[in-house]
């Protein structure tokens, strides 16, 4: 090969891997994953606001009562709004200014307590470890978000909610009160075996269950593989309005 078309192959070579490098955009970056949930059980419909932007775009998505929705943000300083788009202009009934998300983290985000003007509303920000468990197990954990309900037990058990069998109490599930935070431990899942029910009852006491968690796609017994946040929403007195009695609520957190 002549000497000057050597040389030529050389230096475009270089120059089309000095172009590369200095147009690179730097690091690459993984989204955060985050589940919104609205658990208040006496608020409207409300929209999540990631900056400037209503999830959901053009149509936004409007949380209700135990509904959930999934989105992925831009690792970062975040500024989050629970915003009220029925009246005009919105009203963002929280703003959290800065909201850290770490780069392809998992996270859990709720809307807690209830709605009296805007004073009482909370949220709780969790960070999520998403380890698979391990095989013919599943990994599970408990909210308690009932602002007026007692303290409860998250039991394991064979039967029927009203002749339970084979009772145990659940690690760190004994005698969970209102979380208004969450500790380590709380945010951590516990693994269970597959097909395993669990359930809820007054803290302390023997017998029937209050209720029964329900599992994504019909019955109650957890699959294998899966990791789940079981939340207990909603008023627990006698008189509470229809649609915000007590409910228990299964999140599939993958």
């Amino acid at each position: 090969m002549p000497k000057k078309i050597v040389l030529f192959t050389a230096l475009f070579c270089a120059f089309s891997v000095f172009y590369s490098c200095s147009n690179s955009s730097g690091p690459s970056v993984t989204r955060a994953k985050v589940i919104a949930t609205h658990a208040s059980p006496n608020a409207p419909a409300v929209n999540l606001v990631v900056d400037n932007d209503v999830v959901g775009g053009s149509t936004p998505t409007r949380l209700t009562f135990t509904q959930s929705v999934r989105v992925e943000v831009e690792p970062g300083t975040r500024r989050v709004r629970i915003r009220l788009d029925n009246v005009s202009p919105p009203v963002d009934l929280i703003d959290i200014p800065s909201v850290t998300f770490s780069d392809g983290g998992n996270f859990s985000f709720f809307v807690i307590d209830t709605l009296r003007g805007t004073s009482n509303l909370k949220t709780l920000l969790i960070t999520d470890n998403l380890a698979a468990p391990p095989s013919g197990q599943a990994g599970v954990r408990f909210l308690h978000l009932s602002p007026d309900a007692p303290a409860v037990d998250i039991v394991t058990f064979t039967g029927t909610p009203a002749l339970p069998q084979n009772v145990q109490v659940l690690s760190n599930g004994a005698n969970r009160t209102f979380n208004t935070n969450v500790t380590a431990a709380q945010s951590a899942f516990v693994n269970v075996p597959a097909n395993t029910q669990l359930g809820v009852r007054l803290a302390g006491t023997t017998g029937s269950l209050i209720g029964v968690f329900p599992m994504p796609g019909g019955g109650s017994a957890v699959a294998a593989g899966r990791l789940y946040t079981l939340c207990v929403m909603g008023l627990a007195r006698a008189d509470a309005p229809q649609g915000q009695g007590l409910v228990l609520v299964t999140i599939p957190n993958n």
